[in-house]
């Protein structure tokens, strides 16, 4: 895989000015709560909406919903059809495509739909994704006045106040919820306000079915080479249907997509769930993620990207392919943002604005010096944390920590402090568990647990089980050391591996957690052990002996054991929250961090696009015939070609461009097909699959990417930031004359057909 990085001149870079106030036509910094008094009208109207505040937030409240895990969708007709990026559903094309192939073998038609694409014929064809599940914002209240008392407790330990806090949120989220299975509730902290606590309500359903996703080659045309680039030519898009007790789901307002086509300097909004920013962050914490935190995880990051690739020639076509996807994707992310922070003196920037309106700031003070102890724990705290959540690509790990944590549980859901093991998670999560055997191999497993004991080994803090397992797996050398003189003794080829594959081996020799090979009934067998292992208590597992298990517990242990700690992670674990939020009071924010909750940005449409990184003035948009010249000008002898292959029925209806016009897809002014467009709004990872809003309230098209200058947009706002966004008239092109069976969903949309 070939990942083209911009080469940045720090003198060049250095005199650019980087401003947090309003750049080009966005909205100051976007990420406004979509409340009719929150949202800037004055603004809305400069810019050229139509649409009312009151509107708007009609449409977050009831058409846009957050879908599992971390993107956006939105319905888009009245029997739940729901829009989104087509990066948002591979995961669950990846699971069907792998079961299909246990169960009915590798001819089967859809042992294949990562490579031909599905559309299902009606509504009984319509693929199940295990998993998946919707939310839809059903209300936002502001609720601080719950915390008057316990916002007057500014003294005693930072930790037993947050778990004071977590327990009044836990006890508003259960009055809210009252034991319905289908809402959800969450208090929600806002850093940039003096009353900074919301409820927010969610509709939640569990049955969401694929209703047409494209082959990979297009969804992902350009991969890693063009990630985080423009000029682009994604068909980034993807159509689910919800289903509410076995029925289609009726939303009570959806949006239509617009046929009308769009022109530089049209107005549009994103609504959305952008998962995190940190622009309200300080020196100190952009100082600490431009020299570790990002610069650690960018390192985490390509040691398990490298190590997939090495196992698959195309790794997005393996079991594999949906972890690889958001390994590579954040993998040039993190890079990329450190050095933009370093070159675009983004920390002296902050110093600056600091002191001042901050002079003297005892927050700021506190602050500093959390970031200053982290330095030395915060490696071991990060890699722990994410070998036991659901970014790790060893999914088996995943499921054995899952067990153990769903096992030591209290019965009381109030109790749970973390949201990944309330009870109405229980079948999402048992669904990930059963599901282990259809993203992961056995060799595969293997090799990313190798390569995670190969980390831990490089730590100066240390994580016991690894340790234990090393000093284990050294004993059993030393022992049949004499086995050695055979080679080719199963023994002798153990020896012959790097001591981390040997503790792999060893750890995996030792469970029966997971399938020895793809044949269905091995996989059921392991799928019904780890169902049954859900179920028991903590003493059971830990008399199963299961030496899988028993390193996934210990992991937990430690990282818990680490944020509890006030020598290690304690301040920065309870109480960087608090502080912070004093620090972003006496800075005057004007919209809050995101923090995955709804979130309303608007921009215009954009004339050109100037990368500070290279020569070059590109357009709004990129065409069929920009498309199609991708795959005629590469050689084969490329590596990176496969990532530009134009499938063969795009390219025969290329050859139909002549009797296009007059056709919805057809633009008259470019004389061809759009596909992708950029805007200025301002978005973060959880918007993707986000519909992006006309002045009229209609969809345009799905936001799915940014240009490199967008990566610094998480922490301050570049002028020259755009965000890429595929032209709902590529859908059009694609449905009407390459995927005619798609047709069914064009109608659905309320888009023509010929």
């Amino acid at each position: 895989m070939i990942i083209r990085k911009p080469q940045f001149g720090r003198s060049f870079l250095s005199s650019l000015v980087i401003t947090i106030a309003a750049a080009g036509s966005a909205l100051a910094d976007g990420m406004y709560i979509p409340l009719p008094e929150k949202l800037p009208q004055e603004e809305i109207r400069r810019i050229g909406l139509t649409i009312s505040a009151d509107e708007i937030a009609e449409i977050a409240n009831n058409a846009v919903a957050y879908l599992t895990p971390g993107c956006t969708s939105t319905f888009m007709s009245k029997d739940g059809l729901l829009g989104t990026n087509w990066h948002c559903v591979d995961s669950c094309v990846v699971k069907i495509q792998a079961r299909s192939r246990a169960e009915n073998g590798p001819d089967h038609p859809l042992s294949r739909i990562q490579e031909t694409g599905y559309v299902a014929e009606d509504y009984s064809q319509e693929l199940r994704c295990d998993g998946k599940e919707v939310l839809i914002t059903t209300g936002i209240e502001n609720v601080s006045s719950r915390f008057a008392d316990l916002e007057k407790e500014k003294s005693g330990n930072p930790k037993d106040r947050f778990e004071r806090v977590r327990a009044r949120k836990e006890e508003i989220r259960e009055e809210c919820m009252q034991g319905k299975e289908d809402t959800i509730c969450k208090v929600v902290f806002m850093n940039n306000e003096k009353r900074p606590y919301y409820l927010y309500t969610y509709k939640r359903i569990t049955d969401v079915r694929v209703v047409w996703v494209v082959p990979n080659i297009i969804g992902m045309f350009g991969g890693m080479t063009d990630n985080w680039e423009y000029p682009r030519h994604c068909g980034d898009f993807a159509f689910l249907r919800v289903y509410d007790d076995g029925e289609p789901y009726h939303p009570e307002h959806f949006v239509p997509a617009s046929s009308k086509g769009i022109r530089p300097g049209d107005p549009q909004f994103i609504l959305g769930f952008p998962g995190s920013t940190e622009r309200n962050i300080t020196s100190f914490a952009a100082e600490f993620m431009e020299k570790l935190s990002l610069r650690y995880q960018h390192h985490v990051y390509g040691v398990l990207t490298e190590q997939i690739e090495a196992l698959y020639g195309v790794p997005k076509d393996s079991p594999y392919g949906a972890s690889w996807l958001y390994l590579a994707n954040y993998l040039e992310n993190y890079n990329r943002k450190a050095d933009m922070i370093r070159d675009l003196g983004i920390v002296e920037k902050k110093r600056k604005t600091e002191k001042r309106k901050t002079p003297g700031s005892d927050a700021l003070s506190r602050i500093e010096t959390i970031y200053h102890d982290a330095a030395e724990f915060y490696p071991t705290l990060y890699l722990l944390d994410f070998m036991s959540n659901r970014r790790t690509p060893a999914k088996s790990l995943l499921a054995a920590a899952d067990i153990w944590n769903w096992s030591t549980q209290p019965a009381d859901d109030k109790d749970r402090s973390a949201d990944r093991f309330k009870s109405w998670r229980k079948n999402r999560l048992l669904a990930g568990i059963e599901g282990v055997d259809d993203i992961t191999t056995l060799e595969g497993e293997k090799a990313l647990l190798a390569r995670y004991f190969e980390l831990a080994d490089a730590l100066p803090v240390r994580i016991d089980a690894i340790d234990e397992l090393r000093e284990k797996t050294l004993a059993r050398q030393e022992a049949r050391s004499s086995d050695l003189e055979d080679e080719f003794s199963e023994y002798g080829k153990f020896c012959q591996m790097t001591i981390y594959q040997q503790m792999a081996e060893l750890l995996l020799s030792g469970t029966e957690m997971i399938a020895r090979d793809d044949s269905a009934g091995e996989r059921d067998r392991a799928r019904n052990l780890r169902k049954k292992m859900f179920g028991m208590s903590p003493g059971e597992l830990i008399s199963t002996g299961d030496g899988y298990l028993l390193l996934a517990k210990s992991v937990v242990e430690q990282l818990q054991s680490m944020k509890s700690d006030w020598e290690t992670a304690a301040a920065y674990t309870y109480e960087l929250e608090s502080v912070n939020h004093r620090q972003n009071l006496l800075m005057g924010y004007e919209t809050p961090d995101a923090n995955s909750t709804i979130r309303f940005t608007a921009s215009r449409v954009q004339e050109d696009y100037r990368p500070i990184y290279k020569e070059g003035v590109f357009r709004y948009t990129t065409t069929l015939t920009s498309l199609v010249e991708r795959d005629r000008f590469l050689p084969e002898s490329a590596e990176e070609y496969r990532e530009f292959l134009v499938p063969e029925g795009i390219k025969e209806a290329f050859g139909r461009l002549s009797t296009f016009p007059g056709k919805f897809f057809f633009d008259r002014e470019l004389g061809d097909v759009p596909v992708n467009f950029i805007t200025q709004h301002v978005i973060t990872g959880g918007n993707s699959g986000s519909g992006v809003f006309n002045a009229d309230g209609e969809i345009v098209g799905f936001a799915f990417d940014g240009t490199p200058e967008s990566i610094l947009s998480d922490l301050d706002i570049h002028p020259n930031a755009r965000t890429i966004i595929m032209d709902i008239r590529y859908t059009g092109f694609l449905g009407n004359e390459v995927f005619p069976a798609a047709k069914r969903v064009l109608r659905e949309l309320g888009l023509p057909t010929y």
